[in-house]
């Protein structure tokens, strides 16, 4: 083997590595970017809620959601409702239900120190 092949072997097997972990790097920006999305979402909800005075259980609008998230200034211009970055949908759930996202699943429930679940111990059962 020459030096040259040699060297043309490190390159590429650094160019494969640097490429795996982007991509690693890439999907976990983008799970940290739908528990944020998750986080407004269940804020929204959690807001609704005490507003207008529901009970664990009951349904929020998803038109009440959206309009309260995009206020945030967190949906995309011409955007009216959030989506997960990774093409999924966010599926609202009962009041005092975390939301969920149909690819990356319960991520407030697999990250508790990110949500607000004991804010909703004030929502009357």
């Amino acid at each position: 083997m020459k030096y040259t092949d040699f060297i043309i072997i490190i390159i590429a097997t650094c160019v494969i590595g640097g490429l795996t972990s982007c991509g690693t790097d890439n999907k976990k920006a983008k799970e940290d970017e739908c528990l944020n999305h998750l986080r407004l979402i269940d804020s929204a909800i959690f807001n609704v809620a005490m507003r207008d005075r529901l009970h664990r259980g009951e349904h929020v609008s998803s038109n009440l959601v959206a309009e309260l998230v995009a206020r945030t200034g967190e949906t995309i211009p011409g955007q009216t409702v959030l989506t997960c970055p990774s093409g999924g949908h966010y599926i609202l759930r009962p009041v005092a239900e975390t939301p969920i996202c149909s690819i990356h699943g319960d991520l407030l429930a697999k990250h508790p120190e990110n949500g607000q679940r004991e804010l909703y111990d004030a929502i009357p059962r």
